[in-house]
């Protein structure tokens, strides 16, 4: 491909991109700038554990899931958010009723945003877009807060912290 129609196929690309965010509330933002703190006081925890096996039969093999252990907490939260409800995706979590915690959840939504010329290359980005917290929301970690301070942290299976 000619390198002044390839420039022209970034240049469409990062056009488009622009377009797309030409609303302040859907500027782009990176992923970590989007993890926002939910507080409140554990009202009710309930725990579930998953396992693959127990719905298969004996010498089958599941058409579902191939192996894995899943342990998942709803956790009621008695808060002045709109979230009321966190599902953690860790299971090994010490909190119960009347624990002070401080949830971490992504209150983002995520975009795939592209050009392709269909023959020589594709130009795509993933992209993070603000958006309001709802009623239900999953954590990404868990702080447990005693005397003012985060003490224990408990992290989902599906997040890893950068350092």
């Amino acid at each position: 491909m000619p390198k002044n129609k390839q420039s022209r196929l970034k240049d469409i690309f990062e056009e488009s991109i622009k377009e797309h965010c030409k609303k302040p509330s859907s500027e782009p933002k990176s992923y970590e700038e989007l993890i926002k703190p939910i507080y409140g006081v554990v009202k009710d925890i309930k725990g579930y554990n998953y396992n693959p096996f127990n719905e298969t039969r004996f010498g089958e093999k599941s058409n579902i899931h191939n192996s894995g252990y899943r342990a998942t907490l709803e956790i009621m939260l008695e808060n002045d958010s709109l979230t009321k409800k966190l599902i953690f995706n860790g299971g090994n979590c010490q909190i119960g009723e009347g624990d002070k915690i401080k949830a971490y959840v992504f209150a983002g939504e995520t975009r795939i945003i592209g050009i392709s010329n269909f023959k020589h290359s594709n130009y795509k980005k993933e992209i993070f877009i603000p958006r309001k917290l709802d009623k239900e929301e999953i954590a990404l970690y868990i702080e447990k807060i005693k005397e003012g301070k985060a003490k224990e942290t408990y992290y989902s299976v599906n997040y890893s912290p950068k350092k």
